[in-house]
């Protein structure tokens, strides 16, 4: 990490899980107090994703992040690169547990109020050249997309599009050609 003026750059951070690697470098931009610039870059090989700790992917590619912040907004842009997606061949699709978690609410169970100016977050996800692939025993696609999420509470909308290109599925036997 090294600082200069209003920029502080990631020279180089490395993430290992297991045989998984994640690089990632880029710069944090400060605009006086009320801005931040983002450029990040992320260099995959065989990297997990993971959801309360079970593997949902492996991930080898490189994404790149611009994002802009101000006081009541943030806009961020993620391209992927040639990016690949590796599913497990079991997804693990147990019986879910009966415990409270945290992204279900309960009927009649008060939300907290939202806040008079809430902060909007506007995420755009570009796949496009090349497209991205996804990779299971039983499937293989290359998909594009031009996706835009935004959420400023209590209101989430995606917009956009994504496409497979082409690909083939097996579904008992038989091989589908997308």
């Amino acid at each position: 990490l090294s600082l200069q003026d209003d920029t502080a750059r990631i020279e180089a951070l490395n993430v290992r899980d297991f045989d998984g690697k994640l690089g990632i470098g880029g710069k944090f931009s400060f605009a006086g107090l009320r801005e931040l610039n983002t450029e990040l870059t992320f260099d995959m090989a065989d990297f997990p994703i993971r959801r309360e700790s079970a593997q949902v992917s492996r991930l080898t590619g490189a994404l790149k992040l611009r994002a802009t912040s101000t006081l009541d907004r943030t806009r961020a842009e993620l391209t992927f690169g040639d990016l690949r997606v590796n599913l497990p061949n079991d997804l693990g699709q147990g019986l879910q547990s009966l415990d409270e978690h945290r992204d279900i609410v309960v009927k009649g169970q008060k939300l907290p109020e939202p806040a008079d100016n809430p902060h909007l977050f506007e995420l755009r996800v570009l796949a496009e050249e090349p497209p991205f692939r996804v990779l299971r025993s039983d499937l293989n696609a290359e998909v594009t997309c031009d996706l835009t999420v935004r959420y400023q509470n209590p209101s989430l909308t995606l917009q956009g599009n994504a496409e497979i290109r082409r690909g083939n599925f097996d579904l008992y036997g038989k091989r589908f050609e997308l």
